[in-house]
C-alpha cells in the first residue's frame, strides 16, 4: 500500500505524546501534520 500521499492529523498538548506517535507513524512513511490543540487541529 503506498502511504505517501496519507496525512495523519496528531492533535495534542502534550509534546512527549507527540513524539511518540509520530515517531512511530513516520517510521511507517506516513505523513504526519501536528497540532497543539482541537482548536487548531481543526482549522
Amino acid at each position: 500500500m503506498d502511504y505517501k500521499h496519507n496525512v495523519i492529523l496528531v492533535i495534542d498538548d502534550n509534546i512527549n505524546n507527540i513524539k511518540v506517535v509520530v515517531d512511530s507513524l513516520t517510521s511507517h512513511r506516513f505523513e504526519i501534520a501536528i497540532a497543539k490543540n482541537g482548536t487548531i487541529g481543526i482549522s
